[in-house]
């Protein structure tokens, strides 16, 4: 799955000047700071040997509302995100996710990708988590924190030799996801339940 500051520099990407922008880069990382991975990612049985994830399910039970929610919209589009990371990068990488070598490599590449992108791409989160997050039924228990984690992961100036992943690598993903981000934004605004109230 995609870095947190790539995430939020694919949604920054795709909405910026959107209302709620704020809101839905929360929500852009938030899937990642609940200690079960696999049910805040909505995760399903393994196809073609990689994870899959629920959409359908997760827009069952959110999609009605989900353009006038920007949190759950950017909650939502993690998921979307991480889907096409999967089904595309991994792919075209022939990328072995359940090699623990390969994960820590591809994590640690992660971290020192981060000051070169959020200098291109300027991502941002807020400093607090608002009052509405706090009480949303997607907020992790520990968010304060976990907000704070994801804040210093932006301004962290480390760097270092990159070992699978490339920064041309991530730029192109970045650019994929904000396609496919932008494009899903606009099927769900074309929904009247969907839609969002500027």
């Amino acid at each position: 799955m995609a870095s947190s500051v790539m995430h939020l520099c694919a949604t920054k990407l795709a909405l910026d000047g959107r209302a709620g922008l704020d809101l839905i880069l929360l929500g852009a990382v938030m899937p990642d700071g609940f200690a079960d991975s696999a049910a805040s990612h909505w995760r399903t049985e393994e196809r073609d040997g990689l994870r899959g994830f629920d959409l359908d399910g997760f827009l069952a039970i959110y999609g009605k509302g989900l353009c006038r929610d920007p949190y759950a919209l950017g909650y939502y589009l993690h998921l979307l995100q991480d889907s096409h990371y999967r089904r595309i990068v991994h792919r075209r990488n022939d990328w072995n996710a359940k090699d623990p070598a390969f994960v820590e490599a591809l994590h640690r590449d992660y971290w020192y990708l981060n000051p070169p992108l959020t200098a291109r791409w300027r991502p941002f989160l807020p400093e607090t988590l608002p009052n509405e997050v706090r009480a949303h039924a997607l907020c992790p228990p520990d968010a304060q924190r976990f907000l704070a984690e994801k804040r210093d992961e932006l301004v962290d100036p480390t760097t270092g030799p990159l070992t699978v992943l490339t920064e041309d690598m991530a730029d192109e993903w970045i650019r994929e996801a904000a396609a496919v981000t932008a494009a899903e934004v606009s099927r769900l605004d074309m929904m009247p339940s969907f839609t969002m109230m500027y």
